[in-house]
């Protein structure tokens, strides 16, 4: 999967970005890849089920407040190793439509394990990236 890195910023942006997907084929050896590199800490191995995959949940700033996740959904067929970013959006739906009106796809809503919603998209020319909104608890 293709990143790119930039040098570190003593204030990190926060929610511009909500959470960080990587797809792999094989999360284990992806996620060791980024712990080495970026002293990434595991935090729970979650298994979705055939369709969804194993994921392992990780920070990267040393707190137990997960940022994303590794998966190995890029076993599946027509799903390639990739990065996919999620960001916040207060109505899902709203934002689905949005992205469907402006021509680009939609998939079907998932509620994570933490029971918020998200959607992977892609934008009108195939940029892949995902929505995400927090459920109040």
């Amino acid at each position: 999967a293709i990143v790119a890195l930039t040098p570190s910023s003593p204030v990190p942006i926060a929610n511009r970005v909500v959470w960080h997907l990587l797809s792999a084929r094989d999360e284990a050896v992806a996620f060791g890849v980024y712990a080495e590199l970026f002293g990434w800490t595991s935090l729970q191995a979650l298994h979705l089920g055939p369709e969804r995959g194993r994921h392992v949940t990780f920070s990267w700033d040393g707190t137990s407040e997960a940022a994303g996740s590794t998966s190995n959904v890029a076993r599946l067929p027509n799903v390639h190793p990739q990065w996919l970013f999620f960001f916040p959006t207060e109505n899902l739906d709203e934002s689905l439509a949005q992205v469907r009106t402006s021509g680009g796809l939609t998939l079907p809503v998932v509620v994570t394990a933490g029971r918020n919603l998200v959607a992977a998209c892609d934008d009108p020319q195939g940029a892949a990236f995902g929505l995400y909104q927090a459920v109040s608890r």
